[in-house]
């Protein structure tokens, strides 16, 4: 295909998918000058392609214009329009690729399926969900480009509670939980012990490729790394611990909705709460799941997990009263 064929398509492409675009906006898409931009939409008129009439100096497709790829079904184009809808409510460093993507995928929909702005019709919303800002775009591309060409990384990474560390890494997956990236890896630092580290996307400050190179163990997957970890962080013995919390009526049917970990099993109450059951790999993360229900939700087993959970109730609430200027001035309340 040459150079003007494929800037003719290039051309449509963006038009269907973009709405008006002004002579200036399409000489730089195509990498052109304006006056050469414009002989490109002369030329598209001439093969009968409709403009219709917009602001001074913009260029619209008429409606009902729709160049559709050969190879995409029109259910396949609006699935992937609407998984790409998903992509940006999940936070991800390929944001840029991933409207280019998406600015192509809504140029194979039909009028019927398009807005006037030339957004893909507003059928279905997603409400994003929190998200971890930091991530530079160089950290993640370069960490995915040593895992595919299985070549070590030189790194400067910061922690929250050690100084910054240089160190060699052996990227072999990138893993998105909650709300941040990770990737999972040899780490060759000092003290390191041979194990597989998984290590947050934002505290890299610097990734360097080498030409060292590594093979990712045959026996590694990421399922199997994680284990029956809550979310990651799995216990130093790997002990596996049978957790039961009792969600209050108010609280059970939110949380008995959810499933929560692959574990999960259920038994509902006369009373109109439900005991969640789980087998867990480390108590860290659930921990703080059990808290974000507050006095909704009570430790049954095992009694470790139940006395951490008191004990960070009981510091906030210490923390309350300290911080509430009434209860200083009136002092202690009486036992």
């Amino acid at each position: 295909m040459n150079d003007h064929l494929k800037r003719t398509l290039r051309l449509l492409v963006h038009l269907q998918a973009g709405g008006a675009m002004t002579t200036a906006q399409i000489a730089e898409t195509l990498g052109t000058t304006p006056r050469t931009a414009r002989r490109y939409l002369e030329k598209l008129r001439e093969a009968g392609v409709r403009f219709e009439p917009g602001k001074p100096g913009t260029h619209r497709l008429g409606r009902g214009f729709w160049l559709q790829p050969p190879d995409l079904t029109l259910e396949e184009a609006a699935a992937l329009t609407l998984a790409s809808e998903v992509g940006n409510a999940l936070p991800t460093p390929l944001d840029r690729p991933l409207r280019e993507a998406a600015r192509k995928l809504r140029a194979a929909l039909p009028a019927a399926l398009v807005a006037a702005d030339g957004e893909a019709t507003p059928a279905v919303s997603l409400a994003p969900s929190p998200r971890e800002d930091g991530v530079a775009d160089d950290v993640y591309a370069r960490l995915d480009r040593a895992i595919r060409e299985r070549r070590s990384a030189a790194c400067l990474y910061e922690s929250l509670t050690k100084p910054p560390e240089s160190f060699r890494f052996d990227p072999w997956e990138l893993h998105f939980s909650r709300r941040a990236w990770y990737v999972t890896g040899l780490h060759h630092g000092r003290g390191e012990r041979g194990e597989a580290r998984n290590l947050r996307l934002s505290r890299f400050t610097r990734v360097e490729l080498t030409d060292t190179r590594f093979e990712v163990p045959e026996s590694f997957t990421m399922a199997r790394h994680l284990g029956s970890a809550w979310r990651m962080i799995r216990s130093p013995d790997g002990r596996i611990d049978e957790v039961r919390v009792r969600f209050l009526p108010a609280f059970a049917e939110t949380a008995e909705a959810t499933l929560w970990h692959p574990s999960q099993e259920s038994a509902w109450h006369d009373d109109g709460s439900v005991t969640l059951s789980f087998r867990v790999d480390g108590l860290d993360e659930i921990l703080w799941w059990v808290l974000g229900y507050g006095p909704g939700a009570r430790v049954e087993a095992p009694p470790a997990l139940r006395e951490r959970v008191a004990a960070k109730l009981e510091e906030a609430a210490a923390a309350y009263r300290a911080d509430d200027p009434g209860r200083r001035a009136a002092g202690p309340e009486p036992a």
